[in-house]
């Protein structure tokens, strides 16, 4: 069902006249409301610059359901809130209510561990803006305030912290959890630094570290690859070319996710939509920390219980390393939202500056992108 753009104005003007204060999401329609609401349990590609929330379920239901018991943990619900931090977006965190008003008891003790958890860290979360570097962390999520940043960690057991592309002096390493300061080293890696910091095992199911630094946050604007050797590079990242021509293809108005979009474009939420003209080319440059062989791996957005699917496309990737130019014909038949490029591509000289390229070899189908990962190959 859908309304008319008068409709959706006399909806948010009927609303406004009774409750002035009252925020109205962008699920009103065509281009309208206070802030951006995301699809269900979506988490964005790209930090927005729009007010957004992204509403998330307990289970897999919204409402209550008596064989619903599939609840998530609390770790699960603490990571989505650190990641949709990192990307300056609002958890909408929904609970499903028996018939008589009382709340499920699985579901009273995530809500309380998630509560204990936020309590703790609450200085990461509250107040804090998201991720100041181009470029997703391997290794979890990342906010930022004033002169610090601070780090969500996925593995609560991992030995040790890797940032490359900070341009700051670090001053000192801080965990939220017991206020222990940590050891850490920090060395100059390309035209910015690498900063390492000592970790130790802990039962926190995220830990957080927070990095003073000498001032506010200075992040390269280039894109490293992180420690581990894998990297996510993501459209907005990308220089856009038609014909040799520079084109901006992004796109953060409300209610853009909504869209159908019959030019190809860059939703609210970071996602390449409607491509297939093979004039298109996307271009990314990026640091990467070692030589080796690289596997590539497309992903397409996959909506939530969305039955696999195959899709076919011709795609030209194209590598550039140090002047050597390789090139594969990415024959790919997508199933499930993921296509792997058909064969590895290598860089003789680590670390080292390289630009991979992306093209439709035809004018076919239009197709979604989310990232590419890149990853080495063992």
């Amino acid at each position: 069902i859908t309304i008319s753009k008068e409709q959706s104005k006399r909806l948010y003007d009927l609303v406004k006249s009774l409750q002035p204060q009252c925020l109205v999401n962008s699920r009103i329609g065509n281009g309208m409301g206070d802030y951006e609401s995301l699809g269900d349990n979506l988490l964005p590609t790209i930090p927005l610059s729009i007010p957004a929330e992204s509403p998330v379920t307990m289970n897999d239901t919204w409402g209550y359901k008596s064989y619903d018991n599939n609840w998530k943990s609390s770790r699960d619900i603490i990571g989505k809130l650190a990641r949709l931090a990192g990307k300056n977006a609002n958890l909408l965190l929904n609970i499903g209510p028996r018939g008589d008003g009382s709340v499920p008891e699985d579901c009273v003790r995530v809500l309380q561990e998630v509560g204990q958890w936020t309590r703790a860290h609450e200085e990461a979360i509250y107040g804090t803006r998201g991720n100041p570097f181009r470029h997703d962390l391997p290794w979890g999520s990342i906010t930022a305030r004033s002169d610090k940043l601070y780090c969500f960690l996925d593995n609560s057991r991992q030995s040790q912290l890797t940032l490359n592309g900070l341009n700051n002096q670090a001053c000192q390493v801080v965990s939220l959890c017991d206020g222990h300061q940590l050891p850490f080293s920090q060395e100059p890696l390309n035209e910015s630094t690498s900063l390492t910091v000592g970790l130790r095992p802990t039962d926190d199911p995220m830990p957080v570290y927070r990095i003073d630094l000498d001032g506010p946050p200075d992040c390269s604007k280039q894109v490293y690859m992180q420690d581990g050797g894998r990297l996510q590079l993501y459209p907005h990242l990308a220089q856009a070319q038609m014909d040799g021509e520079t084109i901006s293809l992004n796109s953060q108005s409300l209610g853009q996710r909504y869209k159908k979009s019959e030019t190809v474009s860059i939703t609210s939420a970071g996602t390449l939509v409607a491509w297939q003209d093979p004039r298109l080319t996307l271009s990314w440059e990026a640091w990467i920390s070692r030589s080796g062989r690289y596997a590539i791996k497309l992903q397409l957005p996959v909506q939530y219980n969305q039955a696999p699917h195959q899709i076919s496309h011709q795609l030209r990737l194209t590598v550039k390393n140090n002047g050597y130019e390789q090139s594969t014909l990415w024959l790919s038949v997508l199933e499930n939202g993921a296509a792997e490029a058909d064969k590895p591509f290598e860089l003789q000289q680590g670390p080292c500056r390289f630009t991979l390229t992306l093209q439709h070899v035809a004018d076919g189908q239009k197709m979604s992108l989310q990232h590419l990962d890149i990853a080495p190959v063992e």
